[in-house]
């Protein structure tokens, strides 16, 4: 996972995401797809690492999974203005508005395989670019949730020798 890099391409990423797609298929046999539509234009831009992943995670275990429907995830990643805006939608349990308050500010020990909690993703992005960047998060119980990501475009030169942004 690139050790002592804190940052990465969109394209690393979405690998890094579809080899964790491949090892949930076997746990969850047919019992979802995942659809892409990521911009090309973006794939060599850098992102902190790890920050899809944990959110396709939750979409896989904890919507997916409750449900007793064939689930459908679809990541999109596109350029909007400066801003890089990733979106991970999921057809599954869906939750209510304190859920979705309790996910954002929990400590992330209830994710079940990362540890890396959807809030510790929101915590790095605001801490590396600000409160104007991070997740938002929409859901309706029984229907769906859909986390979207907003980012700074980072240029490789604001990358410094030892991997991190400055």
């Amino acid at each position: 996972m690139g050790k002592g890099v804190d940052f990465i391409t969109v394209r690393e990423e979405l690998e890094y995401i579809k080899s964790y797609i491949k090892i949930q298929e076997y746990s969850y046999f047919d019992k979802f797809e995942v659809v892409f539509a990521v911009d090309e234009e973006i794939l060599d831009y850098k992102i902190l690492k790890f920050i899809l992943q944990p959110i396709v995670e939750n979409a896989i275990i904890h919507g997916i999974g409750q449900t007793n429907q064939k689930g459908l995830i679809s990541v999109k990643a596109y350029k909007y203005e400066e801003e890089l805006i990733f979106t991970i939608t999921d057809n599954g349990a869906g939750m209510r508005k304190e859920k979705i308050e309790r996910v954002l500010k929990s400590d992330g020990e209830n994710s079940a395989f990362s540890g890396i909690g959807i809030s510790n993703v929101n915590e790095r992005i605001k801490l590396n670019f600000g409160e104007e960047y991070g997740l938002n998060i929409e859901s309706m119980e029984g229907l769906y949730t859909s986390v979207e990501v907003r980012l700074p475009i980072i240029e490789e030169k604001k990358i410094n020798a030892e991997g991190s942004y400055s």
